[in-house]
Order: C-alpha cells, then sequence, then structure tokens
C-alpha cells in the first residue's frame, strides 16, 4: 500500500478530487446531462449493503443518543428525527464521514459548481408517520448569475424512497429560474405543475443543485425513511448552517479530505 500523502503534497483543490478518486470518467455522460438539464441526478448503488447496514445502524444509535446538537446546526422539524454533529469527532460518525466524501457524489458536485467547495453541513433526517411536508424551497434563494450556481446538496438514501414514506420531491429546470421565487409555494401543501417524487433504492444518492425548488413530502405510511444530507458550498460564499470539525476531529480526516472541510475548521496551508 502506498503511503497515504501529506497535506502539503497535495497542491490544490484538484489535486484533492484527484487523491479522492475522481476523475473526468467518474461521472457518465447521461448523468452529467441530467444535472444541467434537469437540476437533480440519482445515483444509483452507490453504497453498498455492508456500508448501508453500518450507516442504518449508527443513524439510529445516533437518533437515540443525547449528544447535543452542533452549535449551527438546522433547526429541528416537529415529527421528524434530525441527527447532526456529523463532522465531529466522534468515533460512531467515521462512517457518515466516509460516505460524504464518495467520488461519485465529489464529481456531481463538482460538475454543478465548477469551483472549490467545502462541506457546509452534515446530518441526518428522518420523518416520522404523518410528518415530514415541507414547502417547496430551494437552498441558495437567489437565482443563479450567468450560469453560476452556489450550492449542491446530495441525499443519500438509508431507506428505499417511495411515494408514500416522505420522500424528496423536485421540480426540474427551476435551478434555471431568472425570478424570485413564488412565495405561495413555501407554504406546506402548495404543489407544483412540474413537481416530481423521487422514488429509489436504498444506497443511491440523490444529488441535486442547490438552487433547484424542492422539498421534503409527508410520511403517510410509517415506513422508515432514513437519509443523510450534505450541502457543498462553492469556495469563498457564507453558509449560514456552517458544521466545521471541531480541531481535536481533523486527525480524522485524510489531507485531501481537509481541502472540503469548512476554511475555519482546518486551512490546507498549514500543517
Amino acid at each position: 500500500m502506498q503511503p497515504r500523502a501529506t497535506t502539503a503534497e497535495i497542491a490544490n483543490f484538484e489535486e484533492a478530487l484527484a487523491s479522492l478518486g475522481v476523475d473526468a470518467a467518474t461521472l457518465e455522460d447521461a448523468q452529467r446531462s441530467a444535472l444541467d438539464r434537469d437540476g437533480f441526478v440519482v445515483l444509483r448503488e452507490v453504497l453498498a449493503p455492508a456500508r448501508l447496514d453500518r450507516l442504518r445502524e449508527q443513524f439510529d444509535r445516533e437518533a437515540a443518543s443525547d449528544r447535543p446538537a452542533a452549535p449551527n446546526a438546522m433547526r429541528e422539524e416537529k415529527g421528524t428525527r434530525h441527527v447532526v454533529g456529523l463532522l465531529d469527532q466522534a468515533a460512531e460518525t467515521a462512517e457518515f464521514r466516509r460516505a460524504a466524501f464518495h467520488p461519485r457524489v465529489l464529481a456531481a458536485v463538482m460538475h454543478v459548481l465548477r469551483r472549490p467547495f467545502r462541506i457546509g453541513g452534515l446530518y441526518g433526517r428522518e420523518p416520522l408517520e404523518g410528518f415530514g411536508q415541507q414547502g417547496l424551497h430551494a437552498d441558495w434563494m437567489a437565482p443563479a448569475r450567468k450560469g453560476e450556481y452556489a450550492v449542491t446538496t446530495a441525499i443519500w438514501l438509508l431507506d428505499d424512497f417511495d411515494l408514500d414514506n416522505g420522500a424528496t420531491r423536485v421540480v426540474p429546470g427551476t435551478h434555471r429560474r431568472k425570478d424570485a421565487i413564488d412565495k405561495s409555494l413555501a407554504q406546506p401543501e402548495a404543489h407544483h405543475a412540474r413537481e416530481f417524487v423521487i422514488r429509489a433504492q436504498a444506497g443511491s444518492v440523490l444529488v441535486f443543485n442547490g438552487h433547484l425548488l424542492h422539498s421534503g413530502t409527508r410520511n403517510r405510511s410509517g415506513a422508515r425513511r432514513r437519509a443523510l444530507h450534505a450541502t457543498f458550498v462553492a469556495e469563498g460564499l457564507p453558509w449560514l448552517h456552517e458544521e466545521p470539525a471541531p480541531a481535536a476531529a481533523r486527525a480524522a480526516f485524510s489531507p485531501a479530505e481537509q481541502w472540503l472541510i469548512a476554511p475555519q475548521a482546518v486551512d490546507p496551508g498549514r500543517s
């Protein structure tokens, strides 16, 4: 086995992505086209069954723990189980971190943002029966300027997504909108004529442009719908729900991964 490169040996963000397994062939042409045209893509079979089992176990363990939420964690919704602080030093979260740096996911993010980025947050979400319905929204509210996008979101499916268990809905093409979002769509029961509910098997990852209209839906069946969420933010942009890794956690990240951590967590130029 080759020795792991030190931070100093990785000179820039592009080298970091390459070290993490991202290259020109990581995404298929059809997947790139879907991101450009529709604003989202479902990457199939990203998580192997054994890893999927470990992630489910760790999700449940974290959800049942009394570990405090991260300071900038997103406000929890009623009737929805949240798991936060997944970039910290806890050994139980290591499997989540490994999933977050999957090369197919990072390749999709890079295709959307087309410039260096960082992980702006990593958390888990599970709507319980009768809950989970959200208003349509974008993770970056302002329209993209000159086709330059600010945010990309990835959702790892730990359980199957279907029409009845609170799966994510998206509105294809709305990442290219030129105007502000219609405020009426923010009402949970509002619908868009072109909305589409994602149906996919556990182990898949939904990656979408952060300017795309989307939301969770109501879990009507009560079937489990656990998911891991990560938001990737273009370099130099602020992110309200930043979840940087504490200083004590830095050693858990590889030198290449450190290039994707929030700047206040680690400066790759100082090793």
